[in-house]
């Protein structure tokens, strides 16, 4: 048998919740196995969708970077422009998160250049990415 991450944490997380916490004869227990329940949930989320998340983050910032590149003449273009070639060393989740906040440091400079400089275009671009993003990191719980 393949050992399913998600699932494990899943089916730890109802037992807490529904054999456990209503078993407690005190409700700060009780309180606090629901919130350990819930967290086990969303870790149980991030195991099965956060590499897949982040790297679909770090090709999104990519492309803003690709098309802003050649306009930036100083260390930041640079910066910018280098990244595209980046990539995780490994598929594992601390590696590729790695490389994701590399990638969002860039964005915050790229970002906060464009406000400086009234790039509305680029502005708005950078705020779209973020909901999007946003989006794709909440928890389902």
């Amino acid at each position: 048998m393949i050992p399913n991450g998600k699932s494990a944490l899943s089916d730890l997380a109802v037992k807490l919740l529904f054999s456990v916490a209503p078993e407690t004869s005190s409700m700060f227990v009780a309180t606090n196995t629901g919130m350990i329940a819930t967290l086990m949930q969303c870790l149980a989320q991030e195991l099965d969708q956060g590499v897949a998340v982040r790297l679909h983050d770090i090709e999104e910032m990519k492309a803003i970077f690709a098309g802003v590149a050649p306009r930036i003449a100083d260390d930041l273009g640079g910066s910018v422009a280098t990244f595209r070639d980046r990539t995780p060393t490994s598929y594992r989740l601390g590696d590729v998160t790695a490389v994701h906040a590399e990638a969002l440091e860039l964005l915050i400079a790229l970002h906060e250049r464009a406000e400086a400089k009234n790039a509305a275009a680029l502005d708005e671009e950078i705020w779209q990415f973020l909901e999007r993003m946003a989006e794709r990191h909440k928890f389902d719980v």
